[in-house]
C-alpha cells in the first residue's frame, strides 16, 4: 500500500495511436508541473512505448495489463468504457490519496497543484458540466430524454430527479480515494443501462449520477483540456512521435507548441457550426490542414 500522494492517472493500451496521445498528455504534464509532486500511474499492455516519458517522472507505477484483463473488465456487457471503472477499482484497491484520472486524449494547461488541495479538501471534479440531460440540444442528448422518459431502475430502486441531472464529460475524474465506494454504484448503473440503451455515454451518465448525487461537482476544465471532437489529432501524434520520438523531450514539447489540439478543436467545431451554404465555399476543415512540425 503506498503513502498518500498525489496520483494522474491514464489508461492507455490497444492502437498506437491511443499510446501517442497518452504520450503527449505525458510531455503536457511534465510542462506545467513539478515532477516530484505527482505520482503518475498508468494502466497499459505496453510499458515499454512510454520508457523515455515516464523516466522524468519520480517512481511512476506501471500496471501492466493483457488484452485477457481488458476483456474480463468490458464484463458481460462488452463495454469498453466500463474499463475505466474496472481500472479506477483497481487503483483504489492498492492506494490511498488524491487522484486525478485522465482520458488519454487531455492535454494539462497549467499546475494541477490547485485541483489536488481542493481534492484534498473533499472536492470532485469532472472535466465540465454539459448541460442537463433533458435540455441539451444535440441528436445524443435527445435519444438520452426519449430513453428517460421511461423508469431507470437498478436493482429495484428507481434512479430520481434525473430530470435536474446535469451531464458531465467524464474525460477527467478527480476524487480522493475516501470515496472509492461510489464506484459501486458507478458500475452497477453502467451494467444495468447499457444492455437497455447501448451508448457510449453510459458510463458518463453512471459517473454524473453518481457524483452530484452525493457532491457538489467542481469543473477541472481550465486545468486539463479535452480534445473529445478531434480524434484526428491521435494519428497527428503518431505520426510525429514515429519521426521525432527520439529527441529530447523538450525540443518535443517545442515542436508542437504551433499544432496543439486547443486551436484544431476550436477550428473543427466552427466549421462544423457553419451553415450548410457557407460551407459550400469555405475550406473544408482536415487534420492535413496542419503540417507536421518536423522541421529541427
Amino acid at each position: 500500500m503506498s503513502a498518500v500522494k498525489n496520483f494522474i492517472l491514464f489508461q492507455a493500451y490497444g492502437k498506437e495511436e491511443i499510446l501517442a496521445e497518452c504520450r503527449f498528455a505525458l510531455l503536457q504534464l511534465m510542462q506545467h508541473n513539478k515532477p516530484e509532486d505527482i505520482c503518475i500511474v498508468l494502466y497499459t499492455d505496453n510499458p515499454t512505448y512510454f520508457e523515455k516519458e515516464l523516466a522524468i517522472f519520480h517512481n511512476p507505477i506501471i500496471e501492466q495489463v493483457a488484452l485477457q484483463k481488458i476483456t474480463e473488465w468490458r464484463g458481460a456487457i462488452d463495454f469498453v468504457h466500463r474499463v475505466k471503472i474496472k481500472v479506477l477499482q483497481d487503483f483504489f484497491s492498492k492506494h490511498k490519496g488524491n487522484l486525478i484520472y485522465c482520458d488519454t486524449d487531455t492535454s494539462c494547461q497549467q499546475s494541477l497543484s490547485g485541483l489536488f488541495t481542493d481534492i484534498e479538501n473533499g472536492v470532485v471534479y469532472m472535466h465540465t458540466n454539459e448541460g442537463l440531460i433533458n435540455k441539451r440540444n444535440n441528436i445524443e442528448s435527445k435519444k438520452w430524454q426519449r430513453f428517460l422518459m421511461a423508469p431507470v431502475c437498478i436493482s429495484g430502486t428507481q434512479l430520481t430527479d434525473l430530470d435536474k441531472m446535469f451531464m458531465w464529460n467524464a474525460g477527467v475524474i478527480g476524487m480522493n480515494s475516501d470515496k472509492a465506494y461510489l464506484l459501486d454504484q458507478v458500475l452497477a448503473i453502467t451494467d444495468a443501462v447499457y444492455p437497455n440503451f447501448p451508448r457510449h455515454t453510459v458510463e458518463q451518465f453512471a459517473f454524473s449520477f453518481t457524483l452530484q448525487k452525493n457532491f457538489t461537482i467542481k469543473a477541472a476544465e481550465d486545468a486539463i483540456f479535452h480534445y473529445w471532437y478531434l480524434k484526428e489529432y491521435r494519428v497527428f501524434l503518431q505520426q510525429f512521435f514515429a519521426i521525432k520520438g527520439k529527441l529530447d523531450l523538450h525540443q518535443q514539447v517545442e515542436l508542437l507548441q504551433g499544432c496543439m489540439p486547443q486551436k484544431m478543436m476550436k477550428d473543427k467545431l466552427s466549421y462544423k457550426k457553419l451553415p450548410l451554404l457557407k460551407k459550400l465555399f469555405a475550406k473544408k476543415w482536415a487534420i492535413s490542414n496542419y503540417p507536421l512540425p518536423i522541421q529541427q
